[in-house]
């Protein structure tokens, strides 16, 4: 905490267009906060999470970063607040009375998304990326700050356009490495997204250790993972996996530190990742998570649509010519027949087999929009970015459960100046002769991934994070045989499923209600 004679400020806060270390950005913080109030946040650029204090109104202001990189919770009740960047510690505050929210709960298990606001606790809430927040005579308002616009567009050949995008990653990825001398740990996928960062800090000069999540039997990514470690020798490579871990184990410490089930499904698997980045030393963690969404995206369809839209034809002639040189009018034709015809938004439910619940516990599906129309790039960034609440959770639990092994995680892929570029570009500099990702694939970043990362069209989403299921979800099996109490659990299912006539009770998700409940009672 820092304090002048006015003010206190508490938080966790990395600001990228200011050399500053953490206490030094406090009180840039504070005088940015005398000086505009809550404008301030218009001006910073990097991730935080703040809490102002001023003792002479009785006031408070609050802060989160763009993206919700660093999560913000607070407890508000009766009078009484308190904030703090970590959800476990206001449960375990000794001047709160943390009620868990059983409406949460059965949301949770009938596979609903949680409100933006919402946590598993009735009176202890979560501020939205981008959001600001102000307590003033009592009453406690929030505010959306900055939403994430179209920039007006650039006119640069693709050539320039690698070469700036380049320039300006290369700084996204300098202004998050460690400034004290420690390692970096990096999320090592056979991807283009972790290899290109990790790659660039690599010839920053930074000692860099890769963590790269590998199956026991079976198949993942190691081997282009070797093909990146042949070009890049000094960067130092640890396979983790799962054997011997009982997954089940992994979901109750998972619950225990995040004081709520887990939802991002992807960060129960990190566990020992985490140790190991923490066990050389590493205080700082890339990932290219972000990646797929924002500027490596590879939605080929939204930039055929940008061609039709602003009908630039011979772009799309390209396109088409490439892909079949003799049949290309049956390609260029068939491209305007999914813009005109399948370019609808795609809406899904979330239905489960609900049959492990009570009746009077199960809801009806959550219909939501998981797709969306080909309208351009941007609109496809803007959509799966600031717009989706996975992304806010994945950083959130990321953090926290980072935070254990003394770990930081940082994504140079989510920089919000590297992505105002990418919005400006024209949709021919990101796809291009059928490569979407042409930014990253294009000949300029020959020195930074093998071709057969830069090359690869058939790495599937999770692959290299969660691979070799069969081996880890095993471990449940032996979970069937201990009590599931929970007053939302059909019994009588609960039989079947022992008797091996259905299979259908999602274990991982009970398992983890089971010990929310317990570490609570």
């Amino acid at each position: 905490m820092n304090r002048n004679s006015q003010l206190n400020i508490q938080g966790d806060i990395h600001l990228y267009s200011e050399d500053l270390h953490s206490s030094a950005a406090e009180e840039y913080i504070l005088k940015m906060y005398l000086k505009e109030a809550k404008h301030l946040v218009n001006k910073l650029h990097g991730d935080f999470s703040f809490l102002i204090y001023d003792q002479e109104k009785n006031e408070y202001f609050g802060a989160r970063d763009h993206l919700g990189v660093i999560p913000f919770y607070y407890y508000f009740q009766n009078g009484s607040f308190f904030y703090s960047t970590k959800l476990k510690d206001l449960v375990s505050h000794p001047e709160t009375t943390p009620k868990i929210n059983d409406d949460w709960v059965i949301r949770y298990l009938n596979g609903w998304e949680a409100e933006e606001h919402e946590t598993a606790y009735t009176n202890i809430f979560r501020l939205p990326p981008a959001h600001i927040l102000q307590i003033n005579r009592g009453k406690l308002t929030t505010s959306r700050y900055w939403e994430m616009t179209k920039p007006e567009s650039i006119d640069i050949t693709r050539a320039e356009a690698c070469e700036i995008f380049r320039e300006k990653l290369t700084l996204a990825v300098k202004q998050r490495l460690p400034q004290d001398g420690t390692p970096l740990a990096s999320e090592l996928t056979g991807g283009v997204d972790s290899a290109t960062i990790t790659a660039i800090a690599s010839k920053l000069g930074t000692q860099a250790y890769g963590f790269t999540h590998a199956a026991e039997h079976g198949n993942d990514e190691r081997h282009l993972v070797n093909d990146f470690l042949i070009i890049h020798p000094n960067v130092k490579h640890q396979l983790i996996t799962k054997k011997g871990v009982n997954i089940a184990d992994d979901c109750r410490w998972v619950t225990q530190k995040l004081a709520q089930p887990p939802q991002a499904a992807v960060n129960e698997w990190a566990r020992q990742l985490m140790q190991a980045a923490g066990d050389v030393g590493a205080k700082v963690i890339f990932s290219g998570f972000g990646g797929d969404e924002g500027v490596s995206q590879r939605a080929t369809g939204c930039a055929y649509a940008e061609f039709i839209k602003n009908r630039q034809w011979h772009h799309l002639y390209r396109e088409a010519k490439n892909y079949r040189p003799i049949a290309w009018p049956y390609t260029f034709c068939h491209i305007i027949y999914n813009y005109l015809l399948k370019s609808k938004p795609i809406f899904f439910d979330n239905s489960v087999d609900q049959n492990f619940l009570k009746k009077e516990y199960r809801l009806p599906p959550q219909k939501f929009k998981t797709g969306l129309s080909r309208k351009s790039t941007f609109e496809y960034t803007k959509h799966l970015l600031p717009n989706r609440g996975h992304t806010a959770l994945r950083f959130e639990e990321s953090y926290q459960l980072g935070s254990e092994f003394g770990l930081q995680y940082r994504y140079p892929l989510m920089d919000i100046q590297l992505l105002d570029f990418f919005n400006s570009l024209h949709a021919h500099c990101k796809v291009y002769l059928n490569q979407n990702r042409y930014l990253f694939r294009n000949e300029s970043m020959a020195d930074l991934t093998p071709p057969s990362i830069r090359y690869n069209y058939d790495k599937s989403i999770g692959g290299s994070i969660i691979p070799g299921l069969d081996e880890v979800w095993n471990t449940l099996d032996a979970e069937l045989a201990q009590d599931f109490d929970l007053a939302f659990i059909d019994q009588a299912a609960l039989t079947k499923i022992r008797t091996k006539e259905t299979h259908s009770f999602p274990t991982y998700l009970i398992i983890a209600c089971k010990e929310f409940y317990r570490i609570k009672s």
